[in-house]
């Protein structure tokens, strides 16, 4: 079954730094804001906009507090949040300079691979050529999110690798923890094995099966499996790919739980211009469009409803844009 569609984003208005600015000499407040016009075949085109505000507060030279609040028009066709004031990362951050490590508790974007930090997280697209995330990750959270999850989390950055080490809650982004068990991560990184190439390796379990159907999480025991890589071609021209698989195990071994993502990416961003052209792949293990045979739990991460888990889907996305200013960028989309 082969189903196709294009998605234009025209974003005429601007994704533009709005605040930042110090209060005192401990607090800055800073924040984003977003408006587009998109239109998806078969569908009436619109406006939509979006917005994040950020404090942060240094209590003393270890300890930092966070907290991002997000917003939105609501009802729109991408994921942006709603009219409702939502508190997304709430944390607290306590550096430990003599062990090279810091430590971070609360509310906080699950690291996995490098991509996180080059992500669109509601109002803010500034890391990220576009404005929909890849397949992969618009499976993890949606296509103008990020995967926020509550709990603990260690980082340690050592000469040749980095590492990073989660327990929490699972893949909601609230407290709630129905199985009683925790989700486990641990990443390995590194930007010194080659000159100019950044790598990462992500290993992810958790059980979240007992979890009521209210909650935000997937419902499902999840092992993740993720690498990927960005190197720098030149100043100003960057190359990034990732690979990875993700199990749904939804306890019936009449049913195939295995999903493959795959996506690559290259882009060209100077002082003036950029533009950036990038291709991922969400492939389940029984990817003949039955709507059958498949775990019950498998996400879809495409924006057509018409879609059933057991549909590949690939995703093709080219992006032209233009600094305005330091904290105002005009994109294209396609």
């Amino acid at each position: 079954m082969i189903k196709k569609g294009l998605m234009v984003l025209f974003v005429v208005l601007v994704s533009s730094s709005f605040v930042s600015a110090k209060v005192g000499d401990n607090v800055r407040i800073g924040g984003t804001y977003l408006g587009v016009l998109n239109s998806l075949k078969s569908k009436t085109a619109q406006f939509e906009f979006a917005s994040n505000i950020d404090f942060t507060y240094v209590m003393n030279k270890r300890l930092t507090v966070m907290l991002q609040v997000q917003g939105g028009s609501g009802a729109g066709s991408l994921g942006f949040s709603g009219r409702a004031i939502s508190f997304s990362d709430i944390l607290f951050l306590y550096d430990l300079p003599e062990y090279q490590s810091h430590i971070t508790v609360g509310s906080f974007d699950m690291p996995i691979g490098l991509g996180t930090g080059h992500l669109t997280n509601n109002a803010d697209s500034f890391n990220h050529p576009f404005i929909l995330n890849n397949l992969f990750y618009s499976s993890l959270a949606n296509g103008v999110g990020t995967f926020n999850t509550l709990g603990l989390m260690v980082k340690r950055f050592d000469k040749m690798f980095n590492t990073t080490v989660a327990i929490t809650n699972g893949t909601a982004g609230d407290a709630s923890n129905a199985n009683n068990t925790f989700a486990t991560l641990l990443q390995l990184s590194s930007d010194s094995l080659v000159n100019k190439l950044n790598i990462s390796g992500t290993y992810l379990k958790t059980n979240d099966q007992m979890d009521p159907a209210s909650s935000e999480s997937f419902r499902t025991d999840l092992t993740l499996s993720f690498v990927d890589a960005r190197y720098a071609l030149s100043k100003d021209v960057y190359l990034a790919g990732h690979y990875g698989q993700l199990i749904f195990d939804d306890n019936n071994s009449a049913t195939k739980d295995k999903v493959t993502v795959l996506g690559a990416e290259i882009g060209y961003d100077n002082s003036d211009y950029f533009t950036a052209i990038g291709i991922s792949y969400w492939t389940p293990e029984d990817k003949d469009g039955s709507g059958s045979g498949m775990s019950d739990d498998i996400k879809k991460p495409g924006l057509f409803e018409s879609a059933v888990a057991d549909d590949e889907i690939k995703r093709y996305q080219i992006a032209i844009g233009m600094h305005i200013d330091k904290n105002t960028q005009l994109k294209i989309e396609f």
